[in-house]
């Protein structure tokens, strides 16, 4: 998607992973057209919430934003036992 800011169009994805920060970042859905706005969520839940509340939208995004919470589930677990791991 590009979006314009003042003059400048820019590129920018609707849903990216930040692995650095294990934070997935997304674009407010919500507010489109209207305002432009960049969300990062900082863990699993924070990410479902994002789902669940409509930030983001359409089955595509929707599915990255799922796939990228569950990346923040896996990078969070610390431990080698699966039922650990399954548990968390």
């Amino acid at each position: 998607m590009h979006v314009r800011i003042g003059r400048q169009r820019r590129p920018f994805r609707t849903v990216t992973f930040e692995a650095a920060h294990n934070r997935v970042e997304l674009i407010e859905q919500r507010w489109l057209p209207h305002r432009f706005a960049i969300v990062a969520t900082r863990d699993d839940r924070a990410t479902a919430a994002a789902i669940r509340d409509m930030t983001v939208r359409g089955a595509g995004a929707i599915g990255a934003t799922a796939a990228y919470g569950l990346a923040q589930v896996v990078r969070a677990f610390r431990g080698s036992d699966r039922r650990a791991f399954a548990k968390h």
